[in-house]
């Protein structure tokens, strides 16, 4: 599976699209700050699930976060740097 870039914004996006096949998403915060991530896309930063600086997010059968949907990310400043691993365990 290959790492893929993301640059982050200051309004809610979708980072990941549906994937009906997919078994796992793995979200890496490299922008130095706390963003938020929500399979919801009025997501803010008050309502998100924090991902702390150089921490991860995974959606999985093992975490209860359906890696099936959509994900959006948002952070207080744009331009962050986030990387993102999408795969199928089968």
């Amino acid at each position: 599976m290959v790492a893929k870039p993301y640059v982050t914004k200051t309004t809610a996006d979708k980072a990941v699209n549906v994937d009906e096949k997919r078994d796992v998403v793995d979200i890496t915060n490299l922008t130095g700050r706390t963003i938020y991530v929500s399979d919801e896309p009025d997501l803010t930063t008050t309502n998100g699930t924090p991902i702390f600086n150089n921490g991860r997010f995974e959606a999985s059968k093992f975490t209860g976060f359906d890696p099936q949907k959509a994900w959006y990310l948002i952070d207080t400043v744009a331009g962050g740097d986030v990387r993102i691993i999408e795969g199928r365990l089968k």
